[in-house]
């Protein structure tokens, strides 16, 4: 009797390996419905997702996110920053490098140096870098800004982080490849807006500061490091002293902002200081060292030894001609020996602007300031990869609908 029962165990044991495979075949095959490939069933790339014939699913969550909704209307529809990840073909890994700052870097901004030129001559990426976006593998969208150079070998992205670890390292990527997208590149969002940030610095070295008598000298002043009176944001280049310390003798100012056009025309820069001043125009603010992007342009100049004057006629006067919208980061020093102080710098422009002091009041959202801290983080861009999404896979009805992504022409 045992030997029977056994033999029945096996029996029914070997039975169910014959007809499991075939109850999930007649059971689940039924069950799953594949979506057309033809009109892009599994793809966004911006505005409605049009569900043809064979995606009739409504109101139903598709399974691989919970941010994205197909409405009763047969549109779907994105919910917080999913686009950056279902809305562009192609994205690139960037390595942003704090390991020699131990410091935790709060919503900071980090210039992305790279190559667009290739990336639109292949079709890749809109003529207007309109399709750039940044995020994390997590779905945390960026803000950014883009200083110069789209449709170049050297474009320069300002993006800003919400946090990089102190002594560590952060991956996010740039997303591109959507030829529906519009910029959303904006400095407010980027920068601290109506602001400029001032160091004052120790300066009683008679041979650089008894007096500043060259741009070489005050780039002296800039790499030596001085013991530091102290540093802030400001709304305006116009100091009578030095608002760090009390004794307004023996010291150097160096005052950093983002200035940007808001029409194309000629602008021209003045100063007017006791003693020393100049303005420069930087390339990308010195990021990771004063000449990482190219030698500094003097604008204007009024070196020696001397009391103020009057701003605009005082020294020596520069113009630049500027495109609305384009941004230059200016960095203006003095440099103060003994006797009176005074940091001014002003601007006009060719088509009537008077020359006025840089201030909120008389450039209201054309004065932008960033973050400092020594040593920058470093920013690598790695290679292309593609970013299109795994199968999505919907469920409705008691039907599983399987919706491969662009390119590929069968599940």
């Amino acid at each position: 009797m045992k030997f029977m029962k056994n033999i029945k165990i096996f029996f029914l044991f070997f039975l169910s390996i014959l007809i499991f495979p075939l109850f999930i075949f007649f059971k689940f095959q039924v069950g799953i419905t594949f979506g057309s490939t033809t009109t892009g069933c599994g793809e966004y790339w911006g505005g409605d997702w049009i569900i043809n014939a064979l995606c009739t699913v409504q109101d139903e969550t598709i399974s691989v996110s919970k941010n994205l909704i197909i409405t009763g209307t047969g549109q779907l529809e994105l919910k917080g920053n999913t686009n950056l990840i279902f809305g562009f073909k192609y994205r690139k890994p960037i390595t942003i490098n704090n390991t020699a700052n131990p410091n935790t870097l709060t919503a900071w901004p980090v210039l992305v140096r790279m190559s667009t030129n290739d990336l639109i001559s292949a079709g890749k990426m809109r003529s207007d870098c309109g399709d750039i976006r940044f995020g994390d593998s997590e779905g945390n969208g960026y803000s950014y800004w883009i200083e110069s150079g789209c449709n170049s070998a050297d474009t320069r992205i300002w993006v800003n982080i919400s946090s990089i670890p102190g002594g560590g390292t952060k991956q996010i990527y740039v997303f591109y490849g959507n030829p529906k997208a519009t910029t959303v590149s904006n400095p407010r969002e980027v920068f601290y807006v109506n602001s400029i940030y001032l160091e004052t610095r120790d300066c009683s070295d008679s041979a650089l500061c008894g007096y500043t008598d060259s741009h070489s000298e005050f780039d002296s002043l800039r790499i030596a490091n001085r013991a530091l009176h102290g540093s802030g944001y400001r709304n305006a280049i116009n100091d009578p002293w030095d608002p760090f310390n009390t004794n307004s003798d023996y010291y150097w100012s160096r005052y950093r902002f983002l200035f940007i056009a808001n029409e194309t025309t000629t602008y021209c820069f003045g100063t007017n200081s006791d003693d020393a001043s100049e303005v420069t125009i930087y390339p990308c603010d010195g990021y990771g060292g004063e000449h990482s992007c190219g030698e500094h342009d003097v604008v204007a100049y009024w070196y020696g030894g001397h009391g103020s004057g009057t701003c605009g006629s005082s020294g020596t006067r520069g113009c630049r001609n500027l495109q609305a919208g384009q941004g230059v980061w200016i960095d203006y020093a003095q440099s103060e020996w003994g006797g009176g102080q005074l940091s001014q710098m002003c601007i006009n422009t060719t088509t009537g602007f008077p020359w006025s002091i840089v201030n909120e009041a008389n450039f209201p959202y054309r004065l932008y300031a960033r973050k400092y801290t020594s040593p920058e983080p470093t920013v690598t861009v790695g290679s292309e990869q593609s970013n299109l999404p795994q199968y999505i896979y919907i469920y409705s009805g008691g039907k599983l609908y399987i919706y491969p992504p662009a390119g590929i022409n069968k599940p």
